[in-house]
């Protein structure tokens, strides 16, 4: 994220992995990847390219490509929609953030999947984002402004375009018992073609455990269902301009709970039981 625009990156090192972890609630820019995920593939047969992206975004790979690469692995993701870039834009104007000073927007910052509070980095110094400003995560999560089309959308089903689907496996051990701590948070990975099957086998330094196809589809229902718009979103984006942010969430039913305003306070407990900050 440069100047707190999301982008598609090429990484060719472990150093570099680090920018491609967290989530990124919005659409990111694909200009010159493609062409770039060609120039490797074509560069050198021997060499493993893997891109990781929404289903649509990887199917649009697919179809730049016009041609199957053995050497090409591709991973979606479950998705439940996307908003645009303008929008977030319009939503740092709102709450006042600068992204000429900016570093980082951290959308979920958490321990495992329990906490979910946001913030910013500033000149190397890390602040929360006060709940009553935090809305942006707190409609996200609502499906409140999504790009239209993600309301129609074609991939939100079984039948996978990647080689891989990745997700967090929600509900996992609600119905089944599941042996291992999930306070971390568990990762849920579908094996879709012979070319993800033969990638998963080869790394050694994860653990697998299989689960049933059911529980992985209850946990996540943008696995099989698309998106549903709310009503009266269609206003979102123009009232985010002209509405106070007390009258915007106040519309919008985007209150903080309780619950918000106390995450800052458990995660300082936390942190000084353990003897250092995440």
């Amino acid at each position: 994220m440069e100047k707190l625009k999301v982008k598609h990156i090429r990484v060719d090192n472990t150093t570099d992995l680090a920018k491609l972890r967290g989530s990124k609630y919005l659409q990111s820019n694909m200009r010159g990847i493609y062409e770039q995920v060609k120039i490797d593939l074509k560069g050198d047969l021997d060499r493993k390219v893997l891109f990781v992206g929404t289903p649509c975004q990887v199917s649009g790979l697919y179809s730049y490509l016009r041609k199957p690469y053995r050497n090409l692995i591709t991973a979606d993701i479950i998705c439940h929609g996307v908003p645009s870039q303008s929008l977030f834009d319009r939503y740092l104007e709102k709450i006042k953030i600068n992204p000429e000073n900016t570093k980082e927007v951290i959308f979920r910052y958490l321990k495992g999947w329990g906490m979910q509070m946001s913030r910013i980095t500033l000149s190397g110094k890390s602040l929360l984002i006060s709940p009553r400003k935090a809305f942006y995560l707190r409609a996200f999560l609502r499906g409140m402004m999504f790009s239209k089309a993600c309301y129609n959308c074609k991939y939100a089903e079984t039948k996978r375009v990647g080689d891989l689907t990745l997700a967090d496996f929600w509900e996992i051990g609600t119905v089944t018992s599941f042996e291992h701590d999930t306070r971390d948070g568990i990762s849920m990975l579908l094996v879709n073609t012979t070319v993800g099957d033969d990638l998963v086998k080869k790394c050694k330094d994860i653990t697998l455990v299989e689960r049933s196809f059911k529980e992985a589809l209850d946990g996540n229902p943008n696995l099989h269902t698309v998106s549903v718009q709310p009503a009266g979103c269609e206003t979102y984006y123009d009232d985010l301009k002209c509405l106070s942010i007390d009258d915007f969430i106040k519309k919008y039913k985007l209150q903080p709970s309780w619950k918000d305003y106390l995450r800052p306070f458990k995660r300082y407990i936390e942190e000084l039981l353990t003897g250092h900050s995440r």
